[in-house]
């Protein structure tokens, strides 16, 4: 191209220079734009779900945290959000997972921004080992004061080695809060020793299933699906029964409990405040109705875990 002098040559040599620059500025806005939507927007959206939780406001929380998509740990915090609505609203929600099926929980109390959980039904049988370890020292009952701690114990390490294993995912393991446990009482019970630890999962005392349930026997009481695992845990309790064989039939009681196969039934469930004697634990009857002198553990013991759980 010819040019009469170099000023159309300059202007266009300057038109070319500027093109790159422009694409310059207009990939640096793209990039701002998308780090806006990528970034700032789902920190700020993170930002106030925290704040909603803090404030109690569950629903906006849940609502903050889906507009946070992925961002850090939206995905489990909305969880909590909607776990913690339902509590407070509903006064039940479902958590983790037993046998196959999501598990429900009644709300005990909610104190400020945690709550205490039980569950709705019976989730496993048990014998607890006090019990057991008196009937093999022979055919008289020997008062060691050692076997409520024993008892109880052996309970709470399934609950914190078993079952908040196989029931709840990581998260959610994160969400169960560790509560300081006493097993002991001055005033009611003589043959205990001192207990006190931290667990997540822990049976309910006397005092609070007093504190908690309505005095109408069917609010306390509870029932289980029986599966396979419970026929064999009754049956072989049953069979273990040492000097008690002569008050029953073990042949016709096994068929009695393989009638109770897939069907649900109400069971006795125990709880953690010890008995009047040393071999006895309390617990609440098929009738709701509770035995603070407590249960020698000759059958299968319910087992009702308990919970704090955070709201935030």
């Amino acid at each position: 191209m010819y040019y009469p002098n170099n000023s159309g040559k300059i202007a266009l040599q300057k038109k070319r220079s500027r093109k790159p620059l422009l694409r310059i500025l207009i990939v640096a806005c793209v990039c701002a734009v998308s780090a806006i939507f990528i970034f700032a927007l789902p920190a700020y959206h993170y930002g106030q779900a925290e704040n909603a939780l803090r404030d109690g406001d569950y629903a906006k929380a849940e609502k903050e945290f889906l507009a946070a998509g992925n961002f850090m740990n939206a995905p489990e915090r909305v969880e909590n959000a909607i776990r913690s609505l339902e509590i407070v609203e509903r006064g039940k929600c479902e958590f983790g997972e037993w046998r196959g099926e999501p598990i429900e929980w009644r709300v005990l109390d909610v104190e400020d921004d945690r709550a205490l959980l039980v569950s709705k039904e019976v989730l496993a049988l048990r014998q607890y080992e006090g019990a057991d370890e008196t009937r093999r020292r022979g055919d008289s009952w020997i008062y060691d004061k050692s076997i409520p701690t024993v008892a109880v114990t052996d309970v709470h390490e399934w609950l914190r080695d078993v079952f908040l294993e196989e029931a709840f995912s990581e998260s959610e393991q994160r969400s169960i809060l560790l509560t300081p446990i006493s097993y002991f009482d001055e005033e009611n019970y003589i043959y205990q020793d001192r207990w006190d630890t931290e667990l997540k999962l822990f049976l309910l005392s006397v005092d609070e299933v007093k504190r908690y349930f309505n005095n109408y026997y069917k609010d306390r009481w509870a029932m289980i699906m029986v599966t396979k695992e419970d026929v064999d845990t009754m049956i072989k309790i049953d069979e273990d029964t040492g000097p008690l064989e002569v008050y029953w039939n073990r042949e016709v009681n096994a068929t009695r409990i393989k009638s109770y196969l897939n069907k649900k039934i109400p069971v006795l469930w125990l709880l953690r405040t010890p008995g009047s004697k040393a071999t006895h634990v309390s617990g609440v009857n098929q009738d709701g109705i509770i035995f603070e002198d407590g249960t020698v553990g000759f059958s299968a013991q319910g087992i009702r875990p308990a919970m704090y759980v955070s709201l935030r």
